[in-house]
């Protein structure tokens, strides 16, 4: 479900629309990880993500969303034997 919010001053109106499409899309990413001690690590990767656009309509307008984002990620990581 999507929701839209348009706030002009003094007023907020609240438009929702749902879809249930399939999208096509690609995920690509890398990153390293490295250890720190045998039992601790710290990595750090970048993916990013691209879908098809989608088109809602929404109160007889057309809202075009773009499904992109680029997701950073660092962290460590701790391993039990």
């Amino acid at each position: 479900m999507s929701t839209l919010t348009i706030s002009p001053p003094p007023q907020s109106t609240t438009l929702s629309a749902s879809d249930d499409a399939i999208l096509i899309g690609i995920v690509t990413g890398g990153g390293i990880e490295s250890f720190v001690t045998p039992d601790i690590s710290t990595f750090f990767q970048v993916l990013y993500y691209n879908f098809e656009e989608e088109t809602l309509n929404l109160a007889g307008s057309r809202l075009e969303v773009d499904l992109e984002e680029t997701v950073v990620e660092a962290g460590v990581s701790f391993y039990l034997n």
